[in-house]
Order: structure tokens, then C-alpha cells, then sequence
């Protein structure tokens, strides 16, 4: 009995690694909080995570930064946000960034259906 819910319960933990589960809400809501505490981001369009395995997840995060920003401050505030994240959730080992107007994010998500 104790060995078939030992098997049952590392059954159910496999099965969530090998179908690409989600990071925690209280991680993801936390990545989120940390972009939108940065000072040329306005928008957090899209965040995803995806466990690839038990201490390694994926973050793409898809960002509308404010009209005013140059390119050297959407660099350093992706390179700090990068860093800020890795220093918190040593987990998130990758971390993509693209850089879209939330317009633009919206556009695509209605014609893409995503």
C-alpha cells in the first residue's frame, strides 16, 4: 500500500515535468511585480514559465516599455531585470525579453488566437 501511493505521487510529479508545468502563481506573480517596479515599463503584456525540470524553469516575458525610452535604458533595465530575477528565483535559469507596445501585443493575440 505504502509503495503504490509512493508510485501514485511520484507519477503525478513526473507528469507535471514532462507536460511543461507552469512556474507558481506566487512566482509568476512576483517576476511580474519585479518588471513592473521598473521605471520604462509600463505594461507586463504576457508572462509564461515552464518548468524544463525540477530546478529549471523558463521565464518570456513580453514588455511595453514607455514611448520615452532609449535603447541604452531598455538595455540596462532588461539586464538588470534579468539579474534581479536570477539573484530571486535561482530556478529561472533563462529568461527571455521581447520588447513589444501593448497594442502591437494585442493585435497578434487576436490574430494568432494565443
Amino acid at each position: 500500500m505504502i509503495l503504490a501511493i509512493t508510485a501514485a505521487g511520484l507519477a503525478y510529479e513526473t507528469k507535471g515535468l514532462l507536460t511543461g508545468e507552469a512556474a507558481s502563481a506566487a512566482t509568476v506573480h512576483a517576476v511580474r511585480e519585479m518588471a513592473m517596479a521598473e521605471p520604462l515599463v509600463s505594461t507586463v503584456n504576457e508572462l509564461r514559465t515552464l518548468h524544463f525540470g525540477p530546478n529549471d524553469i523558463l521565464a518570456a516575458l513580453s514588455l511595453d516599455f514607455e514611448d520615452k525610452s532609449n535603447l541604452e535604458g531598455v538595455e540596462q533595465t532588461v539586464n538588470r531585470l534579468e539579474r534581479q530575477i536570477k539573484e530571486k528565483f535561482p530556478d529561472i535559469t533563462r529568461i527571455f525579453v521581447e520588447v513589444q507596445s501593448r497594442e502591437h501585443h494585442v493585435k497578434d493575440a487576436a490574430l494568432f488566437g494565443d
